[in-house]
């Protein structure tokens, strides 16, 4: 009978110890759950490279279940209340904002909105007057716009060209009242304008400009009715979340 000495079984433990730390880190890993609406909640894979079909069986995906953007998972969570709430503003940081997709995807669903862009954004200060080529006598008409000397201007710009800024309060915290300097105006988006795109839907642009600063710090396209006045527009985009749906 083989004799084995004390000290090799506390380095075999050690071994297997340390192997089922390794393994069990390794399912922590794949346990991390994603709630998608409409699909149940999946497991880590969904966030994983969808290019491996290894990956998403290893952690119990269906095959049916697709890779998608986080503003197209917005979009679909937003159609997945719809059926048992009222339709509400819908407010959103620059992540889902900047993408022109997600905004169009909330106008296609009649959703008014207040969503962050980033100051690069371009926008028409004045609505723009577009043509299109003749069409040729042979071939497709033309389906581009030209804009000619007609140039958007970046949401920075627009703001910093603006009069009229003014003071408002938008809600009570916790160090007194929450107060900084706005202004809007009434702008069209000009996202594909180089594409021959046409203007996007009229919008309010809101910017913050505190007097403490040397430039604007936060910008938002609100979809929202042309008579909202300005402290209405400042609540809806910095106010509580209580106020609209976030």
């Amino acid at each position: 009978m083989q004799i084995i000495s004390l000290p090799f079984y506390f380095l075999l433990y050690l071994i297997l110890a340390i192997a089922c730390a390794k393994w069990f880190a390794s399912r922590l890993r794949h346990q991390t759950t994603v709630a998608t609406p409409a699909r149940g909640t999946h497991t880590g894979a969904q966030i994983a490279d969808r290019r491996s079909p290894f990956r998403s069986a290893e952690a119990g995906i269906p095959e049916e279940v697709e890779f998608q953007k986080k503003w197209e998972l917005a979009l679909e969570m937003i159609d997945h209340v719809r059926w048992n709430l009222a339709d509400r503003i819908v407010v959103a940081g620059a992540g889902y904002g900047d993408v022109t997709a997600f905004r169009e995807g909330l106008e296609s669903r009649k959703l008014h909105y207040a969503v962050e862009v980033q100051s690069n954004t371009g926008v028409w200060r004045e609505p723009p007057r577009p043509t299109k080529l003749k069409p040729k006598q042979k071939g497709r008409p033309p389906s581009t716009l030209h804009y000619e000397r007609q140039r958007p201007v970046s949401a920075k710009e627009a703001a910093q060209r603006a009069p009229g800024w003014k003071k408002v309060r938008w809600r009570e915290g916790s160090k007194g009242w929450l107060e900084s300097r706005f202004w809007a105006g009434r702008v069209q988006p000009s996202h594909g304008v180089h594409e021959g795109r046409e203007a996007g839907k009229e919008v309010w642009l809101l910017v913050e400009w505190p007097a403490e600063t040397v430039a604007p710090t936060n910008y938002f396209f609100c979809a929202l009715p042309a008579d909202y006045s300005l402290c209405r527009l400042v609540q809806v985009a910095k106010g509580p979340m209580e106020d609209p749906a976030r």
